[in-house]
């Protein structure tokens, strides 16, 4: 017989303990058990037929299955084997969704060579865009969601559920407590979105912290000017990395722009990097390419 997919706080807990499965907070495992928090997520998705969408954290399959029932191709991925055991059996029959079992992420900053062979193959056959839509590990969630969003081609659209210190984070504002590299390197290339806010009563087991889903939509302009996402990142990381320090002594102890660099950029070197929107870190990025690049011509001229 064919495991079924549990649809209640209750069902969740007699099917981990029929595994013998226990949540673990070092994989950030809190199951989502609130049947109207995963409709909106599902709702907020939009996939249809034609469209493959990429779920990080499948685990018992509540949201693998709405998605499958809106027409898409899912690529679920989970990397705990007693969950991903009950997926296969849960799926089996089911040609809309693949399971991957196994770490998303490659402990580098960047989607593992399973997830993205996986892609590769789904992406060839889609039809429609590539969306995401998961209840992501609070463990996860930061890298996940960057690495996607730095992929080349990103996702058409990413709704997610995260640690709503994650959220706040992403939608933050210059200036403000929250505002960090993760505000700066999502707004520079995407645009957000408030979903839906889920209390830790929504959760099996129930964390310590609230939670929120989030829109993260790719935008092909922004992302066109944006230039070297790479160089935007270590900008932005040695702007933040000593917080509460002035540019000047940030990026020039990072050797990426003296004091002078600054101002003949149009940059006060007192200022500091929590102040600047993220227009503003794109027109740093590229001062500082701008500097490496005169750097070496000035050196191929020397030889």
């Amino acid at each position: 017989m064919t495991a079924a997919v549990p649809r209640t706080g209750r069902e969740v807990r007699e099917v981990l303990r029929s595994l013998g499965a226990r949540p673990s907070r070092r994989l950030g495992q809190n199951f989502l058990v609130d049947r109207g928090v995963l409709d909106r997520i599902a709702a907020a998705a939009g996939s249809g037929p034609g469209d493959l969408v990429l779920e990080i954290g499948a685990g018992l399959g509540a949201l693998t299955e709405r998605l499958a029932a809106s027409g898409a191709r899912v690529l679920a991925v989970e990397i705990d084997g007693l969950l991903a055991g009950f997926l296969r059996e849960a799926f089996a029959g089911d040609p809309r969704v693949r399971l991957l079992e196994g770490d998303a992420l490659d402990g580098r900053g960047g989607l593992s060579d399973g997830l993205l062979a996986a892609l590769a193959e789904e992406e060839a056959r889609r039809t429609g865009r590539l969306l995401v839509a998961a209840n992501l590990p609070y463990s996860a969630a930061t890298p996940a969601l960057l690495a996607l969003l730095l992929r080349e081609p990103p996702p058409a659209d990413m709704v997610l559920m995260v640690q709503r210190e994650v959220a706040d984070r992403i939608r933050a504002a210059p200036s403000t407590p929250e505002y960090g590299p993760l505000s700066v390197l999502v707004q520079a290339v995407a645009r957000t979105a408030p979903v839906a806010a889920a209390s830790g009563r929504c959760f099996h087991p129930v964390p310590a912290v609230g939670s929120s889903v989030v829109r993260v939509t790719p935008d092909p302009a922004l992302r066109a000017a944006a230039g070297d996402l790479g160089r935007l990142r270590t900008v932005v990381h040695a702007a933040f990395g000593l917080r509460r320090k002035t540019l000047g002594n940030a990026l020039g102890r990072a050797g990426l722009l003296p004091a002078g660099g600054l101002a003949a950029a149009g940059f006060d070197p007192s200022r500091r990097g929590e102040s600047l929107s993220p227009a503003e870190f794109l027109r740093l990025a590229a001062a500082v390419g701008s500097l490496a690049s005169g750097s070496g011509a000035g050196e191929d001229r020397g030889k």
